[in-house]
């Protein structure tokens, strides 16, 4: 069997309320998973604790460059803003619109901190997190 390994270069990022239909200017992006361990003994399980996975969350954190002609914190470009309602469908594609993403319907906007270089690039930082399901790449 054959490895065939991509570099994020095709990674593209949606956004928007309520279907991620805006693409973003991209540089990088992360997304945590995590789930909550929930430990039990009962008389069966004798001197051992069971564990059981429980509830799942997630937490995206997307890095976009600055773009004058399209603020992402307007609805018509995105709506990534806290103050404007909090809540954006996003989609986080790994190689190219075709391939294997990540996707969330529904997510909180926990903030977007933003950098600033002088003649450098404007760095928006967008901190999401879950609201309710996601789905992870599947090919």
């Amino acid at each position: 069997m054959s490895v065939v390994y991509h570099s994020g270069r095709n990674a593209k990022f949606f956004a928007g309320t309520p279907t991620a239909n805006t693409e973003l200017s991209l540089i990088g992006a992360e997304v945590r998973t995590q789930s909550e361990i929930v430990k039990f003994k009962t008389s069966k399980t004798g001197a051992f604790t069971l564990k059981e996975q429980t509830f799942y969350d997630a937490d995206l954190t997307v890095k976009l460059e600055w773009d004058f002609a399209a603020n992402p914190f307007l609805p018509a470009n995105g709506a990534l803003s806290m103050l404007g309602g909090g809540t954006v469908a996003a989609r986080l594609y790994l190689n190219g619109t075709s391939g294997a993403y990540w996707d969330f319907p529904q997510a909180w906007i926990k903030g977007n901190p933003q950098r600033i270089e002088i003649e450098g690039k404007i760095q928006t930082t967008v901190n999401l997190t879950a609201n309710g399901a996601f789905v992870e790449p599947a090919t």
